[in-house]
């Protein structure tokens, strides 16, 4: 077990490579204050150090929203956004043996679509990051760990990627999201008609969209997203 201090203070934190991709973003990056101490606590919480891409986030913000708050990439936490060891149900007091988890969730889409770190339950490979994709209802990996991850989403190009997922105007609604808030849609993203026929939108709790994606996975879908705790 090693202590708040060790793992907040390393020769060579990762953190001003993330402050150096949102300043250079051409994606409507938000970098959102924590809680005091806040980072601090979860850190020691991961057991994880300053000098990783995900401690870094977590020990510095309470999260970065990306694309005019379509993606939120967690930390710490804010009012509303739970930070990522409460997301994935680690303990208050960490423990010598961590919580063996299918998966970490890392951020969160608008559509309910996740990224996380396959911890060897998601079919892709441990360590690597992956995709829970609302449209197929399956786990894709993205062949790159957190930290390629973290620069794709400050400062990569998203229209590919999203080409399936968003609509003519999608900007505006994602900007009019509350940071707990996700966009609901009908006909659902999963179906026929989805790109076929005028899309109804309601900004919703993230929490009703995440539920409402595991329900309809676990009746029709190959692979269920993960648990949000």
């Amino acid at each position: 077990m090693r202590s708040i201090e060790e793992l907040a203070q390393v020769e060579n934190p990762a953190w001003p490579y993330c402050e150096l991709w949102a300043s250079q973003s051409p994606n409507a990056v938000k970098i959102l204050p924590g809680q005091a101490d806040g980072g601090k606590q979860m850190l020691y919480r991961l057991q994880m150090t300053a000098g990783s891409m995900l401690g870094g986030i977590v020990l510095n913000c309470g999260a970065i929203t990306v694309d005019h708050g379509w993606i939120k990439v967690l930390g710490s936490g804010v009012p509303g956004l739970p930070g990522v060891a409460d997301v994935n149900g680690f303990p208050s007091v960490p423990s010598e043996t961590p919580p063996q988890l299918p998966g970490m969730i890392v951020a969160i889409d608008a559509l309910g679509g996740q990224f996380a770190i396959d911890g060897g339950g998601l079919g892709v490979h441990p360590g690597e990051v992956c995709y829970w994709d609302p449209s197929t209802m399956a786990w894709v990996g993205l062949g790159a760990g957190h930290g390629a991850l973290t620069e794709w989403l400050l400062t990569g190009d998203h229209t590919d990627f999203y080409a399936d997922l968003r609509w003519d105007g999608w900007q505006d609604d994602a900007a009019a999201l509350g940071i707990a808030q996700g966009i609901s849609v009908y006909p659902f993203v999963w179906s026929q008609e989805f790109h076929t026929q005028k899309l109804f939108r309601k900004a919703v709790p993230l929490s009703e969209i995440i539920d409402l994606n595991r329900t309809t996975a676990e009746q029709m879908g190959p692979e269920l997203p993960l648990p949000w705790h």
